[in-house]
């Protein structure tokens, strides 16, 4: 045990000004470290399937911050990663933490909605006040910027202001029309509303502006064709999907139920 700790042991004796100066430095530390913990942002258990999905630069920032620095993760980041990152983000590595939890956050949020009420409105209270922070802080010349502008307009997706996400996502595609995800999760709502030529040309534009195109984008517009009854287009653009990795069966079940698998 340590002199200042143990200062704090001294039950049966009178303190000496020394301890008692050590014993309140080591309170305040305590005191600190429960303060930011309280706080929410820097706390979060992370799943093992959550550090999955995470890319490199929320990985390598999470094992530097508390509660991450305490992680299983910790070796999984190696000095190399870290220093990828750091270039890759410059000053906003020391901030990204933040917008990681937002990311990590809208995924729970979707997996809870029409199955846990409570907990997919705590999960979009703890993004709201991870994408003011972060985006406060990450300038839009940081494509993480863009991707916390996506999040934000799922979030409001999900707490029922659809219009205003639709239409926060057509700014970002208007403004940054390279940015895959703004098409992606565009596409995505507009197939959710049943605006299916809306959502067939959006994931069309999309095709055409991005540099590398998602799997998601591949399946929604096959799920689109197929709804359309353009069964070989459909048929194409799921097998550009499966081949990405997309894991739902969906699109395929539907066209081997049709015969045109």
């Amino acid at each position: 045990m340590n002199s200042s700790a143990s200062c704090l042991y001294e039950r049966h004796a009178p303190l000496t000004a020394t301890c008692r100066r050590r014993a309140a430095a080591l309170r305040l530390i305590l005191g600190l470290v429960m303060v930011a913990c309280a706080s929410g942002a820097r706390c979060y258990t992370i799943s093992p399937t959550e550090w999955a999905a995470w890319p490199d630069y929320c990985k390598t920032r999470y094992v530097k911050v508390p509660g991450g620095t305490e992680s299983p993760y910790v070796g999984l980041v190696s000095p190399d990663m870290v220093a990828k990152a750091k270039t890759m983000l410059g000053e906003s590595w020391y901030h990204v933490h933040h917008a990681c939890y937002a990311m990590m956050l809208i995924a729970r949020a979707e997996r809870y909605q029409g199955r846990d009420a409570q907990r997919t409105k705590e999960a979009l209270a703890q993004i709201s006040g991870e994408l003011s922070y972060s985006l406060a802080r990450i300038p839009p010349s940081i494509p993480v910027h863009w991707k916390l502008l996506t999040i934000q307009a799922r979030a409001r997706y999900l707490a029922g202001k659809k219009e205003s996400a639709v239409e926060s996502l057509q700014l970002i595609v208007k403004r940054k029309p390279d940015f895959v995800d703004g098409y992606a999760v565009l596409g995505n709502f507009l197939y959710k509303d049943g605006k299916y030529a809306q959502a067939r040309q959006v994931l069309e534009t999309g095709l055409e502006k991005v540099a590398t195109p998602t799997a998601e984008m591949y399946y929604f517009l096959g799920m689109i064709l197929f709804k359309q009854g353009s069964f070989d287009g459909a048929r194409d653009q799921a097998q550009k999907a499966y081949k990405l990795g997309y894991p739902l069966p969906g699109l395929r079940n539907k066209l081997k139920a049709a015969g045109h698998w």
